[in-house]
C-alpha cells in the first residue's frame, strides 16, 4: 500500500493541522451558503410547475443531487473520507468541550436513534418532499445544527455523529469494503509505547517565538472522537479518519492510503 502521509508534498498537508482546518471551514461555508441561498425559497411566482427550483436551486441541486451522488462515490473508494472533512462532526467535536460532558446512555449506543431518523427522512422525502424545495432543505440543515447544539451542550465527543447523522450510519457500512484505510505501520511499536500520546487527550505547552519574544501556552492534544487506539483497528468502519492520532503520535508509526482491490 502506497502510504499518502509519506509523500513529498500531499503527506505534508495530510498531516498538517491548518489544512483540516481550512477544508472544514470551508464545507461549513458551503453547508452555510446552501441554507442562505434557499431560506426564503419555495416556488416561483407565475411558474405552473409543482417543483421549479428543484434543479436550479443551489440549495436543493448542491445537497440532493451534487453532494449526495459524490457522497456515494467517495465512499466507495474512500470509505468514511467524508467525515474527515464534514462540518457537522467537526463543529460536535469543538463544542463538546464547553458542554456537559456525559458519556452516551447505553440505550442510545446502537443503530436504533440513527435508524429512526433514517426512517423519518425518508418519510419525510415521500410525504413532504423536502428535496424538492430549497426551504424546506435550509430547514432541515437548520434542526440538524440544532441538534448538533443540543448533543455537544450534553454528551461528550461526537454524540452528534452517533445519533443524528444517517450519512456516517451509512458510511459505515461502504468502509467495510472500501480500500482506504488507516492503520498502524508496526503494531509492535505501538504495544512497548507507554505514553499512549496518540489518543491520551494529555496537555502539553506550545512554544511560541515572535522575534526575541517567547510564549508558552498550555494546549490539550485532541483525542479519538470514537474513543479507539489506532492499534486496534481491523475494519474500516468505527474510524472517522479524524487525523488526530497522526498529529499526536510521536512515534510516526501510522499510514494512510489505499490498497489493492475492495474487501469481501
Amino acid at each position: 500500500m502506497k502510504d499518502l502521509l509519506h509523500l513529498p508534498v500531499l503527506g505534508s498537508l495530510l498531516r498538517g493541522r491548518w489544512f483540516w482546518r481550512v477544508t472544514r471551514l470551508l464545507a461549513l461555508a458551503i453547508t452555510l451558503l446552501v441554507i442562505v441561498s434557499g431560506w426564503h425559497h419555495h416556488l416561483i411566482p407565475g411558474v405552473d410547475t409543482p417543483d421549479p427550483l428543484m434543479y436550479t436551486s443551489f440549495a436543493t441541486f448542491g445537497l440532493w443531487v451534487l453532494w449526495i451522488m459524490g457522497l456515494v462515490l467517495l465512499a466507495l473508494v474512500a470509505g468514511r473520507f467524508w467525515c474527515a472533512v464534514c462540518p457537522f462532526g467537526w463543529l460536535n467535536g469543538l463544542l463538546s468541550h464547553y458542554g456537559f460532558n456525559r458519556p452516551l446512555p447505553a440505550w442510545l449506543g446502537g443503530m436504533l436513534p440513527v435508524t429512526l431518523l433514517l426512517i423519518a427522512l425518508q418519510i419525510s422525502v415521500y410525504l413532504l418532499a423536502i428535496h424538492r424545495y430549497p426551504d424546506y432543505t435550509s430547514r432541515l440543515l437548520v434542526l440538524l445544527f440544532i441538534a448538533l447544539i443540543i448533543s455537544s451542550v450534553i454528551f461528550r465527543k461526537r454524540a452528534f455523529c452517533q445519533l443524528f447523522c444517517p450519512a456516517g450510519a451509512i458510511l459505515k457500512c461502504y468502509a467495510r469494503v472500501a480500500p482506504f484505510e488507516l492503520r498502524v505501520r508496526d503494531s509492535e511499536i505501538c504495544a512497548g509505547c507507554s505514553s499512549v500520546q496518540c489518543v491520551s487527550e494529555q496537555s502539553f505547552w506550545q512554544r511560541y517565538a515572535f522575534g526575541p519574544a517567547v510564549i508558552h501556552l498550555q494546549r490539550q492534544r485532541p483525542g479519538c472522537p470514537v474513543d479507539i487506539h489506532p492499534r486496534q483497528i481491523d475494519d474500516n468502519s468505527d474510524c472517522t479518519l479524524c487525523m488526530n492520532c497522526v498529529e499526536n503520535c510521536c512515534n510516526d508509526n501510522l499510514r494512510l492510503g489505499f490498497i489493492l482491490g475492495w474487501r469481501s
